[in-house]
């Protein structure tokens, strides 16, 4: 029997081509349909990260007989809860399903290597008054079923299950309800050939004085207050595996090789960071999504308040948690979390594209919540931080630029020794002989300069600031460093260059307060050039960050548009060779302007970057 490997972007073409009795094996994602099978063929899962999926339909229409569907989830994200069909199978055509979970029901079918083991009373044991008890039942069913409740003062998360292991979430609220109270009561699991009843039980006590520290399989959930909310995730993809990873390790990883053991040690950290007690993230809008409608958010958890403790997991790290999450239009599903990891804590600093939100982040497919109408109406008037960030290839050019601006810098360095000078006959423009044999970069004799090379430097730094040296290792280490005065006079044929010396080095000079060494060392940087480059470098930083006070800055320095026309054109010469770089000098000695070029000889394709400095 032929199998076939499919993904996200593949299947639907392989439902077409595929032949009755072929295999398609799903790798671990998510399947948005509707999909329609129209051969009798496998599907095959890795379990209940492969989710085939449709918003407010059926995710599976199954048309023939002789379907199988293997170790998958199959979900009706809009109405799959409330007893929708999420898989239609034609009268006659009876798919088999093993290892599939439903959000949704699906009628018409054969259920393969199910049983059932139901414990008869469900006991929250003792609950305190006035609050929320969400508890977490291991059920085996062996059939699809409606769960019917019938006190009031319980909630079922889910109203229908499907065959083979599950969990039954429920709510006891004991709102009013005094200390002291036992209650009773009943639900059942209705099927087609009748209905199983499991008993309720609970104790009503006092408030206790002590906070308790809660866990999902027994957590006290104080009702939603105005100054925090609750709000459903999902991991997606691999986000599960990077996350565990990111926090405590590989080790970690191995100790849970199966799915649903590293999905539920991932909600057990997502717990303990951001579940048990509300939490201050800065909210950034990041884009559209993949699907229509969908908008992809970062929240990351704050750190410029002093108020504000982090958990001690980040404060072990010393970092904070940022989350990257898909979001769909309605919100429904919650956060469908891409990436969770743990960054910076200047990360968690607000800036001009940031809005506060206090949040318990709960497992959706426990909780079933998702994102609140209101916050994605109040978001949408938050700029899109994206809109102003650089895109990879604008910080691509100009890492290069600020690379090319760096060598250019740095290329007009040197270190000299000179041998003697003219101060006494002249007291403030004074005359160097230089030893340009022995000039180095930075005072290293392994980074020598051969005369002519040193000369050329010399006089491109003419009118550019000269600092005086005790010895030739202070060039290298920084240390010790005097500034002298300006380059005035550069005559290579007589070695000699003549220093305009500052007002307060001549004076302090003729005060005596200091003396001009008989020899030295003269060092020349671009500390200017240096400098702006520094800045430069933050600067792009901040952007990538978005933290500008001006949001639209970005787009001043990268958007085409905000450049004036070119005054005049300049033909290159095309040269051998892949790539280079081409530094045209101007009349102008403060501008350059610098062209990369990149060129594939296989395609004959270039890349021109024009950069002016």
């Amino acid at each position: 029997m032929p199998i076939f490997q499919a993904d996200p972007s593949n299947f639907v073409h392989l439902l077409q081509m595929v032949r009755g009795g072929d295999e398609i094996s799903l790798a671990p994602g998510e399947y948005k349909g509707a999909f329609t099978i129209k051969r009798g063929i496998t599907i095959r899962g890795t379990g209940a990260n492969t989710v085939i999926f449709a918003i407010d339909e059926p995710a599976l229409v199954i048309e023939v007989p002789g379907v199988r569907l293997e170790n998958l989830a199959l979900e009706r994200t809009v109405g799959g809860d409330t007893g929708e069909d999420v898989l239609l199978a034609t009268p006659g055509t009876l798919p088999v399903l093993q290892q599939v979970s439903l959000r949704g029901v699906a009628q018409n079918v054969q259920w393969q290597g199910v049983s059932w083991d139901i414990p008869a009373v469900l006991d929250f044991g003792e609950v305190e008054t006035n609050c929320q008890v969400q508890r977490s039942w291991q059920l085996q069913l062996g059939a699809s079923c409606k769960i019917v409740s019938a006190p009031d003062w319980l909630r079922v998360q889910t109203s229908h299950l499907s065959p083979g292991s599950r969990h039954l979430d429920l709510v006891l609220n004991s709102k009013d309800i005094p200390a002291g109270t036992v209650l009773s009561g009943s639900i059942w699991l209705e099927v087609q050939d009748g209905k199983r009843e499991m008993a309720i039980a609970a104790k009503i006590k006092a408030p206790e004085s002590t906070n308790v520290q809660a866990i999902y399989e027994s957590s006290i959930i104080p009702a939603t207050s105005a100054d925090s909310e609750d709000w459903g995730y999902r991991f997606v993809g691999s986000a599960i595996d990077k996350f565990i990873r990111d926090v405590e390790g590989s080790d970690a990883l191995r100790a849970n090789p199966e799915f649903r053991d590293r999905r539920n040690h991932a909600e057990d950290l997502m717990f303990n960071l951001a579940g048990n007690e509300p939490r201050l993230f800065y909210l950034r809008r990041k884009g559209a999504g993949q699907e229509p409608g969908e908008e992809k958010w970062e929240l990351t958890i704050a750190t410029d308040l002093n108020d504000v403790q982090l958990p001690p997991i980040l404060k072990e790290h010393g970092k904070t948690l940022s989350l990257v999450a898909a979001v769909s239009q309605d919100g429904y599903g919650g956060l469908r979390l891409l990436s969770a990891r743990l960054v910076a804590l200047a990360r968690g600093q607000a800036d001009g594209c940031t809005v506060p939100y206090s949040l318990r982040l709960l497992p959706e497919h426990r909780c079933h919540i998702g994102v609140p109408r209101a916050v994605l109406t109040g978001i949408a008037t938050v700029p899109v931080c994206d809109e102003h960030l650089p895109t990879e290839d604008q910080l691509e050019v100009w890492q290069k630029f600020l690379e090319i601006e760096e060598r250019i810098a740095h290329s007009r360095q040197f270190c000299v020794p000179f041998i003697r000078h003219n101060y006494g006959s002249a007291t403030r423009r004074i005359t160097f002989e230089i030893d340009a044999a022995s000039a180095t970069l930075d005072g290293s004799t392994e980074n020598s300069l051969d005369s002519e090379e040193f000369w050329q430097r010399a006089a491109r730094a003419k009118n550019e600031d000269v600092k005086l040296l005790e010895s030739a290792s202070n060039g290298k280490e920084g240390r010790d460093r005097r500034s002298l005065g300006l380059i005035e006079y550069v005559a290579p044929e007589r070695s000699l260059i003549r220093i305009d010396l500052e007002s307060d080095v001549s004076e302090s000079i003729a005060g005596g307060y200091y003396q001009l060494p008989a020899a030295g060392y003269l060092f020349f940087e671009a500390t200017g050039d240096i400098s702006q480059i520094k800045r430069k470098k933050e600067a792009l930083n901040h952007l990538q960050w978005g933290r500008t006070q001006n949001p639209y800055l970005a787009d001043f320095f990268f958007d085409a548009a905000k450049a004036r026309s070119p005054q005049r054109h300049i033909q290159l010469q095309q040269q051998d060779g892949s790539s280079g770089v081409v530094v045209i000098s101007e009349a102008n000695q403060k501008s350059k302007l610098i062209v990369w070029c990149e060129s594939c000889q296989s395609s004959q394709s270039h890349k021109l970057v024009v950069l002016s400095t």
